[in-house]
């Protein structure tokens, strides 16, 4: 990775292991098994829009986000974002079912906000999760819950219009709403900051 595009740092902070202390997947784990996690993470201080994978990459890890957020995204025809995705503080995002599966993402995950995320070998992952069933169970159904929200979206893409989406989305994801810029917003929703524009002007 381009060392201009990400700060990383060790050891972690009290505030740092604060943060992942609070994430979904370690705020239950035992004392002991939460040492061994910090053993194993990299931290990360990503600026806005920089890549923490790129698209192509060999999926290999599993990233804790700290404070802001990372969005999954590709690049269409006339290198337009398409966005499906959004993790917030004290979530998580990986590739885990590619890495399993032993393909390619066909996405990229980077930084939606400034973001501080911890970042795990997800090789080092499987073999943590592996001891604790409890949380094994977890991330399997935090890890398909995932996935079919994106479903579930795609979905909506279809059977839906723009304003429609626009407004499930603002019922529903009223922190990514508040997250995303217009154009952004514009490609969640499968729109371009064009027609994002003019729904927001009569909404």
């Amino acid at each position: 990775m381009n060392q201009n595009n990400v700060c990383s740092f060790r050891p972690i902070s009290s505030d740092l292991e604060n943060g992942l202390r609070e994430n979904i997947l370690l705020q239950n784990t035992s004392p002991i098994l939460f040492a061994e996690i910090l053993k194993k993470i990299q931290i990360e201080k990503l600026k806005k829009r920089r890549p923490i994978m790129h698209f192509g990459d060999q999926p290999s890890e599993i990233y804790f986000v700290i404070s802001g957020s990372l969005k999954r995204s590709m690049q269409g025809v006339g290198r337009r974002e398409h966005i499906f995705d959004v993790t917030y503080a004290n979530e998580f995002d990986s590739p885990y079912v590619e890495w399993v599966a032993g393909s390619m993402p066909y996405y990229s995950i980077s930084a939606a906000t400034n973001a501080i995320v911890g970042k795990m070998s997800l090789f080092e992952w499987k073999k943590i999760i592996q001891t604790d069933e409890g949380l094994n169970n977890l991330f399997s159904d935090l890890v398909q819950k995932k996935y079919l929200e994106m479903v579930n979206h795609s979905s909506n893409l279809l059977l839906l219009n723009s304003v429609e989406n626009y407004k499930r989305v603002s019922k529903t994801m009223p922190k990514l709403v508040k997250t995303l810029n217009k154009r952004e917003l514009g490609a969640y929703l499968g729109i371009s900051a064009e027609t994002m524009s003019k729904i927001l002007r009569y909404a």
